[in-house]
């Protein structure tokens, strides 16, 4: 698992999180075997992650991909119903 971006804001409590953004490969699908991984934490607690895996077909696309999630602000909650 490679980390590809860290996107840092504040929610609405004021609460300040960080959502780490990861490239994940898989080996059950070989016309897709890139995904993404979206964790958020606060501190050193974790508040959610969430994987979609099996979503693209090169490296650079997932990459891509995960600088626009960052640029949006996608959090693990809406990660699988965005992409």
């Amino acid at each position: 698992m490679q980390m590809l971006r860290q996107q840092e804001f504040t929610l609405e409590d004021n609460t300040n999180v960080t959502v780490t953004y990861f490239l994940i490969e898989s080996g059950e699908d070989k016309r897709y075997p890139y995904g993404i991984r979206a964790e958020m934490d606060a501190g050193n607690k974790r508040l959610d992650d969430a994987e979609a895996h099996a979503r693209f077909a090169t490296r650079e696309e997932a990459c891509a991909v995960a600088e626009i999630l960052a640029d949006g602000t996608v959090t693990p909650v809406t990660l699988n119903e965005v992409i």
